[in-house]
C-alpha cells in the first residue's frame, strides 16, 4: 500500500477488514501487512478489526461471533463494555485479580499472578508474579 491509502482517510475513523481465506492461504502475513499499513502509515493511525471470511461463515455460533466482533470493534473505538454502579470515579474502587497455578509435574514451579487497577477508570493497572 505504501503511504497512499485507497480511500478518503480524512473521513475514516475505523475499518472492518474481512480477509478472504484464499488470501490468508496464499499470503500468510497479509494480516500483519494490512494491520501495519492501517496503524502506522501516514497520515494517521486507523483503528481496525480484522476477520477471516471463514469465521463469518460458521453457522452454529453466528450470533455469538457477530456479537464478539462488534464488542471488539467498540472497545477499539473507546467504548466500555461494562461499568460499576455507581460509576467508579464517584467512589474509590479497585478491581483485583489473582491467578494461582500449581505445577503439574513433581518439582515444576507453582505460579501466583496478581493484577489490580490503579486508576478510577480501570485503564491503568499493576501486575506482579511469583514462582515457587
Amino acid at each position: 500500500w505504501g503511504t497512499d491509502l485507497p480511500w478518503q482517510h480524512e473521513d475514516t475513523d475505523f475499518m472492518l477488514v474481512v480477509i478472504p481465506d484464499s488470501l490468508k492461504a496464499k499470503e500468510p502475513d497479509s494480516y500483519y501487512y494490512m494491520k501495519n499499513a492501517l496503524l502506522f502509515k501516514p497520515p494517521k493511525g486507523l483503528a481496525s478489526q480484522m476477520v477471516l471470511s471463514s469465521t463469518l461463515q460458521i453457522e452454529r455460533s453466528r450470533v455469538q461471533i457477530h456479537k464478539n466482533i462488534l464488542q471488539q470493534a467498540l472497545v477499539k473505538c473507546g467504548c466500555f463494555q461494562w461499568v460499576f454502579s455507581p460509576l467508579p470515579w464517584q467512589r474509590r474502587v479497585m478491581v483485583a485479580g489473582i491467578e494461582a497455578r500449581k505445577g503439574s509435574r513433581p518439582g515444576s514451579p507453582s505460579w501466583v499472578v496478581m493484577s489490580a487497577s490503579t486508576n478510577r477508570y480501570f485503564t491503568e493497572y499493576s501486575t506482579s508474579w511469583r514462582t515457587r
